[in-house]
């Protein structure tokens, strides 16, 4: 029994307390490595094949008569004839010939921007746990008067 203005018990004998527990589960989340990526750059070969123009300069001889077909030793305007057969007035006449080779020169140019990021990707999942607690059981060695049960029907 207990009055309107105390919450102790009232009436015979002393009152015992028991605190029970339980166990209560509290989830938390730690980051952990699972997996190192590396973006590495990889040089690939191949071979290119470009048509390219290249020029040359060939020797093209013309032959035609003289014009005075003595005995080729006359001069012309004052010049010796080439191919005279005194030696003294022969001269080589030396032509240099060219052509074009390819020349091949490489250098670099950006083709393409790589960007990488990392997505974090959120989901839910469940927990399985076993808690305990804590539970009062009261057992009695007599059979006391006026004294009632949980198994006693009321």
């Amino acid at each position: 029994m207990t009055t309107a203005n105390d919450s102790r018990p009232v009436g015979p004998g002393p009152s015992v307390e028991m605190t029970l527990s339980a166990e209560r589960v509290r989830v938390d989340t730690v980051r952990t490595a699972v997996e190192v990526v590396t973006v590495a750059r990889r040089i690939v070969t191949e071979t290119v094949q470009l048509p390219v123009q290249i020029r040359r300069e060939e020797i093209v001889v013309t032959r035609s008569p003289a014009a005075n077909q003595t005995d080729g030793l006359t001069p012309r305007s004052g010049t010796e004839r080439v191919g005279s057969l005194i030696p003294e007035l022969v001269h080589d006449l030396v032509i240099t010939l060219r052509h074009e080779v390819p020349v091949v020169s490489l250098d670099v140019a950006a083709t393409e921007r790589v960007t990488v990021h990392v997505d974090t990707v959120t989901e839910e999942t469940n927990v399985i746990t076993e808690v305990r607690r804590e539970h009062a059981e009261v057992t009695t060695t007599g059979d006391l008067p006026g004294r009632r049960t949980s198994t006693d029907p009321v």
